[in-house]
């Protein structure tokens, strides 16, 4: 009894150590294994199969498998008899048996806890998941509908209907709509469009899948996507230059019986879940895994862009160039024998976030892909180019380089539906009723719309002198359209509808502006625009000029709204001074016909009335002018910063205004109706043309734009939209 007793408890402890030894061992195991820094979904880390989280579920899986066996061994040997066929064939049966449950069970606990849409795949290396129904992405909230195959709201029947037209779109997250919902994806959209232009019967298939490169695009056409009958392939990728330890075409087996084996033990998340976590444990002893995470900061913050050369590792690219162009002709000729044609989209890039794009763009790989698709005629549709040209603000999601917002995806749908309908590949379709909406686009990516008005020195004499030196813009490497204005209003409602990308304005009407152009930010100031004062009627009168008001003052006229209003409201001191509000053409009238004692106004019409009229300036300050650039126009190449360029050249033409001031006044005066010595006494009195001051923003200049932030937005914060970043050149540097 003594011997079955201590052989009981050895047993049992024996039983107990195992399993805490597994325990610990993935304990230990989970907290130094290396996180895949390869960018791919499967990374996420509330995935089953990222490798932090790889390692608890094989845990549970082997303390099973471990106990399952030998609890069924252990009845087994107790309740059989020596040498008969349940002891003979039981252990094995007893193996598949627990092996079926563990499958089974990891099933049924991530169809009903699982956190991600994405799953490895054995020559996609990740799909979405297939026959998703209302699930909801962790990662942004988008609700996923998918079929048998992982296309988002796609069909699982392969039949096309008579007349259908029938459109499949390749790509990663950007075409896969990341952060927008099924309806508001442009694949989606298209759908809708092209309906509308008249197409009887047409469905665009969404075959995307985030992170996928040109490699997957041609896997997919190969398993499936031709079994669709497309007549037109969409295909965009962005990932193709993303450093890896090999290329995606190495990762897959090119034995044809390993893919087949590789298809079954695919479908099992046992295999799957536990090949992750010894890649995992593989990654944590090689040493090129250690440096690679070292020096790409692995996972959260991995440069995914250009392989830098002082990045001194074994990475290339997961598609290089030339592999990326045989895919492509790989398509294209497919796409010739499957009587179908293919097209390519240019994505469009979100320059706001210039340090993601510094990580994230390949600008090699953009280049070679447009010049490659003009030799080998692929149409070629190049949103981000419209983009550049349109520059609508706000299309991209925040904080995304690649991925467009619902208003984004809608632009795409737009222009890519124009694009279609010109190449005539459609009956009966109305080209004339597609149209892409949002700003007019620029004649060129590089051309700067530049508004300024005609009715204001300083901005004139700038306006004249880029007439007179178009040399200088040449120069400078710059391309500008100016338009000249002489009505605030026709150049308010220009701007906000994006058909400027700068202009000149100063203190509250700057912040009206910013307000309808919340993606422009003022970037440099040329000095006063002369001053803002009070005008009254009698000459000879003794009032005070330092900012009080006397009692023979009882009624002032000044405009709603305007930078002389905001300038009264700080001065005036003296509550029993009534106000009235009238339009800038009647405040002369209203002082003439004596209904006002007097009128706070700014120049050119300060020096002008006052001498003219015989009028007394009871007190003045100065304004300032600033110029202010749209960050679409700014950002467009972040290779070759545009602002500092554009500082520059006016810099020159202040210089060049130096050297013949006289004929640029008599040109102002002309244009805006003023007198030569009012034109010449405001240019004279500007720091900036005397090279006393430089054109940077000023403290003083800052101030009062805040305190024009605080008149128009009496309950908002400070005033932000300062650039100074741009003349020194982006992307900004450590």
């Amino acid at each position: 009894m003594a011997f079955k007793f201590n052989r009981t408890v050895l047993g049992f402890v024996v039983w107990v150590s195992l399993n805490m030894s597994i325990l610990w061992g993935a304990s230990t195991l989970r907290t130094v294994v290396v996180d895949s820094w390869k960018k791919g979904p499967l990374i996420d880390p509330s995935a089953p199969y990222a490798p932090e989280n790889a390692q608890w579920y094989v845990t549970w899986i082997v303390l099973w498998l471990v106990n399952s066996y030998l609890i069924g061994l252990f009845v087994l040997f107790r309740r059989s008899a020596e040498n008969s066929v349940v002891r003979k064939w039981g252990p094995l049966v007893l193996l598949l048996c627990s092996t079926i449950l563990a499958e089974t069970g990891m099933q049924v606990y991530l169809q009903y806890n699982q956190t991600t849409h994405f799953r490895p795949h054995p020559t996609l290396h990740w799909m979405c998941r297939p026959n998703l129904q209302s699930f909801v992405s962790s990662s942004d909230g988008i609700v996923l509908n998918t079929n048998r195959h992982g296309m988002r709201e796609g069909p699982n029947l392969y039949i096309k209907e008579a007349n259908e037209y029938r459109i499949i779109v390749l790509g990663d997250s950007s075409n896969f709509g990341q952060g927008v919902s099924g309806e508001e994806m442009w694949s989606s959209q298209l759908q809708t469009i092209l309906s509308a232009a008249g197409i009887e019967k047409v469905s665009v298939l969404n075959a995307a899948c985030p992170g996928w490169t040109t490699h997957q695009g041609v896997e997919v056409m190969d398993a499936y996507g031709w079994k669709y009958q497309p007549d037109l392939v969409i295909a965009g990728f962005n990932n193709d230059a993303g450093p890896d330890f090999m290329t995606d075409r190495e990762r897959v087996s090119k034995r044809m019986w390993v893919r087949q084996l590789q298809s079954i033990l695919y479908q099992s998340e046992v295999f799957v879940i536990s090949r992750e976590a010894i890649l995992a444990w593989i990654r944590r002893l090689s040493p090129t895994a250690q440096q690679a995470y070292r020096t790409r900061l692995a996972g959260e913050k991995a440069k995914y862009g250009t392989l830098n050369t002082s990045e001194s590792l074994p990475l290339v690219s997961r598609v290089p160039l030339q592999e990326m162009e045989e895919n492509l002709l790989h398509l294209q000729q497919q796409s010739k024998e499957n009587d179908a044609r293919l097209m390519w989209v240019n994505m469009p890039i979100n320059r706001k976030e210039f340090g993601l794009v510094d990580r994230y763009v390949d600008w090699t790989y953009r280049d070679r892909i447009r010049i490659f698709t003009e030799e080998n005629r692929i149409p070629y549709v190049g949103v981000d180019e419209y983009w550049l040209r349109s520059r609508e603000s706000d299309l991209h999601i925040l904080g995304h380089v690649f991925h467009p917002n619902k208003e984004g995806h809608r632009r795409m749908a737009e222009q890519i539906a124009k694009s279609i309908s010109e190449q005539n590949w459609m009956q009966n379709i109305d080209v004339e009723s597609i149209n892409i909406e949002g700003p007019p686009p620029a004649n060129t990516i590089e051309v700067l719309r530049l508004g300024w008005s005609s009715k204001t020195p300083i901005h004139a004499h700038l306006g004249v002198a880029l007439q007179l030196h178009p040399e200088l813009i040449e120069q400078f490497g710059l391309e500008i359209e100016w338009v000249s204005y002489d009505s605030g209003k026709v150049q308010g409602k220009d701007l906000a509808s994006g058909k400027l990308d700068a202009w000149f304005s100063c203190a509250v009407p700057a912040i009206h502006m910013l307000d309808t152009r919340p993606d422009a930010k003022v970037v440099a100031t040329f000095g006063p625009l002369g001053d803002i004062a009070l005008l009254k009627r009698e000459k000879d009168s003794h009032q005070e000029v330092d900012g009080e008001t006397g009692d023979q003052l009882q009624q002032v006229g000044l405009v709603k709204g305007s930078t002389p209003h905001q300038v009264w409201m700080s001065k005036n001191r003296n509550p029993s001074v009534g106000v009235e509000y009238v339009e800038r053409t009647d405040l002369k009238g209203s002082l003439q016909q004596q209904t006002l004692d007097g009128i706070v106004t700014w120049d050119p019409w300060v020096r002008e009335w006052s001498s003219q009229e015989n009028w007394s300036v009871a007190w003045q300050q100065p304004f300032s002018s600033v110029l202010i650039v749209g960050e679409m126009w700014a950002l467009g190449n972040l290779k070759d910063p545009r602002v500092p360029r554009l500082v520059s050249l006016f810099k020159a033409l202040i210089v060049e205004i130096e050297k013949n001031p006289e004929s640029i006044d008599r040109a102002v005066a002309e244009l805006g109706g003023w007198s030569l010595d009012t034109v010449r006494s405001i240019r004279e009195e500007n720091p900036i043309f005397s090279q006393k001051q430089d054109i940077r923003i000023s403290s003083s200049v800052i101030q009062e734009l805040r305190d024009a932030h605080r008149f128009v937005h009496p309950k908002a914060g400070g005033f932000y939209a300062m650039a100074p970043e741009w003349i020194d050149g982006l992307p900004r540097r450590p």
